[in-house]
């Protein structure tokens, strides 16, 4: 399933770019702190009034620390050589 969803926004990324003229920048990293700070605070308040909602939040946190490893030796490291090819 991830590689058809890679596939199909490559596809639309593309017409985006080539038909559209959309240029694709980064967001700058004062916008990405805020809405860091700003989810950071949403997931809290909703922790503090959702037993469930803070279990989820939990356990996410817990995979996304778990996953950091592999994925930046599996995911960007193949990205990274790629990108060295190209």
């Amino acid at each position: 399933m991830l590689a058809e969803y890679t596939a199909r926004n490559n596809t639309a990324l593309r017409e985006l770019v080539n038909k559209h003229g959309v240029k694709v920048r980064p967001f700058p990293e004062d916008v990405l702190a805020k809405l860091r700070e700003v989810s950071n605070d949403v997931l809290m308040e909703m922790g503090q009034t959702s037993p469930m909602a803070e279990r989820i939040h939990a356990s996410f946190t817990s995979f996304s620390a778990d996953v950091k490893a592999w994925t930046a030796i599996a995911e960007q490291g193949y990205l990274d050589a790629r990108r060295a090819t190209d």
